[in-house]
């Protein structure tokens, strides 16, 4: 079993991009920000680079690794975020290897680990909540940078107000520095759609906000602008299964 609230995890892996695969999507982003915007800001002209999407990040580790030197090094301006779902030993190979200028997003979507099991078995039963906290600490401490946790909301399954309140308790147990709480609507998969999973309205949505607030969650938002291309499938965590001509 994959998790199966995105639909790049349901459709397994496929390939690795290498190192200059990688930096040629940096080049490509930056041409077309000086082409059609007109905007020449000279080499780092892609300022804010996030590696997310389909695939995780640490399973290709030496091809991002060097990407990563090679993106930030004599670079103050850029800023450069990489999301995981949670690889305990590289998020530590990580911490030794590239000890600054780097933000981690933790894709969690589930505060404690029986729910984790079911959202994302693979991930969740590898690298175990517990462990996998101890490492993000770690990487906290070394690089000074706190952790950016996102949440993917499923109606009825992690988003009541017992999950936000489990979610607040983990942050604070675990002593994390926590640089915000990125909270994502659910965008239906036909993968998702076979598990019941179901869209939260936006009133469910604001009500988890409001009570990770409540409980002094630092930097909570809600990322309703992920909803933008769900009619096509081409939103948030639905690329990747359907063809369109």
């Amino acid at each position: 079993k994959r998790n199966l609230d995105v639909a790049g995890g349901a459709s397994g892996g496929k390939l690795n991009l290498p190192t200059w695969a990688i930096l040629e999507q940096v080049l490509h982003a930056e041409a077309w920000v000086q082409r059609e915007m007109g905007r020449d800001q000279g080499p780092d002209a892609a300022s804010n680079i996030v590696f997310m999407g389909m695939g995780e990040p640490l399973l290709n580790y030496n091809s991002v690794l060097s990407a990563l030197r090679a993106l930030c090094q004599g670079s103050a301006r850029r800023k450069v975020t990489l999301s995981t779902v949670g690889v305990t030993p590289r998020i530590e190979s990580l911490t030794r290897d590239f000890p600054s200028g780097l933000r981690l997003a933790l894709s969690l979507h589930a505060p404690t680990q029986e729910l984790r099991e079911q959202l994302l078995p693979v991930a969740a039963r590898a690298w175990p909540l517990q462990a996998l906290m101890q490492s993000v600490r770690n990487f906290e401490a070394s690089t000074g940078s706190g952790v950016l946790i996102e949440y993917i909301l499923l109606r009825g399954v992690n988003d009541e107000e017992t999950h936000a309140d489990a979610l607040a308790d983990l942050i604070v147990r675990e002593g994390l520095q926590c640089a915000g709480v990125n909270l994502i609507p659910y965008n239906p998969t036909t993968a998702g759609s076979s598990a019941g999973y179901e869209v939260p309205s936006d009133a469910r949505c604001k009500a988890f906000r409001a009570r990770l607030r409540s409980l002094g969650t630092p930097n909570v938002t809600i990322r309703f602008s992920t909803k933008c291309g769900r009619d096509s499938a081409s939103a948030c965590g639905q690329l990747g299964l359907r063809s369109v001509s």
